[in-house]
């Protein structure tokens, strides 16, 4: 019979599914559509593993660890997905990044599955744990700086748990199902505060400033420097008094913080050219209030965003 506290763990575990299910609506016009689906299937994973091995007790010794090895690498999916997150190689980089990740940290236990004998224990050695914690870093540290920090974190904690849950050689004080069950809760968790992050905006922030937070708190900090470092050599280029900052647009000279409209237009049109491989037009036109097409009047347009 399994406890009450495990039975309430399911609470968080069909929140974080239902969560996901819902989290296409935030990533809508961007190219975060497949981090969105693997962070689906990754919910579905969570929910269906601790139903399975903590509910209802149907995964006998080592097949759950093994189920919850291949669980901690789902959840590390949907922030390496975002890192490829640029048109027309998303669907490039699910194929040769993506699913060779799973390969290549799962192997400990594929070689397990296709053995053909019933192993007496399942634990990560030194390497592949070594491995997925740079990954994890990796992908976490993405969002260190934006909104979506505390949520990431919370993501790496629910990962460290789940590897030293499968890491005996880390001396965890905690058994593997209370470590899996907080786990459970700290996905949930920052599934949750995602949400709340993605639904409370500022009002008072619109514009080209709200289309450098709203990309910078996506996208996160690999792609941000880029796209900060091309407008602002676009500013340079046609002498526009602002320039992008961490914080936002910011004036050149502060006695000179007015911009004309032929300069409001050459930024968002900068803006859109730049990130027409990340994001719809309608979602720029949702931000910029306004419609600019791309550059077309003889100015040279911004170099792209590289990967």
């Amino acid at each position: 019979m399994p406890s009450t506290l495990t039975i309430v763990t399911i609470l968080p575990a069909a929140g974080l599914a239902a969560a996901f299910a819902l989290v296409r609506r935030s990533v809508h016009g961007t190219t975060l559509t497949l981090a969105a689906t693997w962070g689906l299937v990754a919910s579905l994973a969570v929910l269906s593993g601790w139903l399975s091995s903590a509910v209802f007790a149907l995964l006998a010794s080592p097949w759950d660890d093994i189920v919850w090895y291949g669980i901690a690498i789902l959840v590390l999916c949907p922030p390496i997905a975002v890192l490829g997150a640029r048109r027309p190689g998303v669907a490039a980089w699910n194929g040769f990044v993506l699913l060779p990740l799973i390969a290549v940290l799962g192997w400990p236990a594929i070689a397990v599955i296709l053995s053909g004998t019933r192993p007496g224990s399942f634990s990560l050695e030194a390497p592949p744990l070594i491995g997925l914690l740079l990954v994890l870093v990796m992908g976490t540290g993405n969002y260190a700086g934006t909104r979506y920090a505390p949520a990431a974190a919370l993501v790496f904690g629910a990962v460290v748990l789940l590897a030293a849950s499968l890491a005996p050689q880390t001396r965890w004080p905690l058994t593997p199902v209370q470590s899996r069950g907080l786990a459970v809760w700290g996905l949930g968790a920052a599934a949750l505060l995602a949400q709340l992050v993605w639904r409370r905006r500022n009002p008072d922030v619109a514009g080209p400033d709200r289309v450098w937070r709203d990309f910078r708190d996506q996208l996160g900090i690999v792609w941000a420097p880029r796209l900060r470092e091309r407008v602002n050599a676009q500013s340079l280029q046609e002498k526009w008094p602002i320039r992008l900052e961490p914080s936002g647009f910011v004036p050149v000279d502060p006695k000179q913080v007015i911009c004309d409209s032929s300069t409001q237009q050459s930024i968002e049109r900068t803006l859109r050219w730049l990130l027409r491989r990340f994001v719809s037009d309608a979602w720029m036109d949702v931000r910029l209030k306004s419609r600019i097409d791309t550059p077309t009047d003889g100015k040279s347009a911004p170099q792209e965003l590289d990967s």
